[in-house]
């Protein structure tokens, strides 16, 4: 299962930089990203703790993450991101493992260099906030989680994975991304979900207004 998280992995950031506007081959990359996510539990599961796999697998996690909730984590979140990716990152430096170490390598100068680029450019960025394209990729980030994992594929990768497994990745809130039994969908268009109404006012006001078919209807 550690092959099959790596190649997803590679599959998905080939994909995705080789369409960086949205078409069927960006969605595709973002099908195996989504494949390599719904894996990583089971797969850290199976792996011994103080391994260099282990490790990588706590990185790809942490790195998915990053890519896919970047335009809605707040400081507090993104700090606890940066947290969990120091560890396992540090371990494989100081260990001079050598497996994908640019990967690494890249995390540990983001951690180092976060607090003072965030500080110099802090007010630009601010200023960027609204600009068109700005919001265009956040809204297109922001849509990964309605496009479906490659199920064919993902049960061949992951033929332990359980069917509850399965279907806790497909129960996933559309604007904070949080995993919940209890979402319920926009009920005009039904195409996506959210675990309150805070969130469906959020995603609304965001991006979902100019998706959806109709005027917000309360769910």
């Amino acid at each position: 299962m550690y092959e099959s998280i790596i190649n997803l992995f590679n599959l998905a950031v080939t994909y995705i930089a080789l369409a960086p506007e949205r078409d069927r081959v960006w969605e595709m990359g973002i099908g195996y990203l989504k494949d390599a996510e719904a894996g990583l539990a089971s797969t850290l599961a199976a792996l011994k703790p103080d391994t260099a796999e282990y490790h990588i697998m706590q990185l790809i996690s942490s790195v998915i993450r990053l890519i896919t909730r970047i335009p809605i984590l707040g400081p507090c979140d993104l700090s606890t991101l940066l947290k969990e990716l120091e560890p396992p990152a540090t371990t494989l430096q100081s260990k001079k493992c050598w497996l994908f170490p640019e990967m690494y390598q890249a995390i540990n100068d983001f951690i180092s260099r976060h607090s003072s680029t965030s500080n110099g450019w802090s007010s630009i960025v601010n200023q960027m906030t609204n600009m068109e394209s700005v919001t265009s990729e956040n809204s297109k980030v922001a849509s990964i989680y309605r496009i479906p994992p490659s199920t064919a594929l993902f049960q061949r990768a992951f033929p332990a994975a359980t069917r509850s497994e399965r279907i806790r990745m497909d129960s996933c809130c559309a604007w904070c991304h949080e995993y919940s039994v209890g979402l319920k969908k926009c009920s005009r268009c039904e195409k996506v979900k959210y675990c309150g109404k805070g969130c469906q006012k959020a995603h609304w006001n965001k991006s979902h207004k100019s998706e959806c078919i109709s005027p917000e209807i309360p769910i």
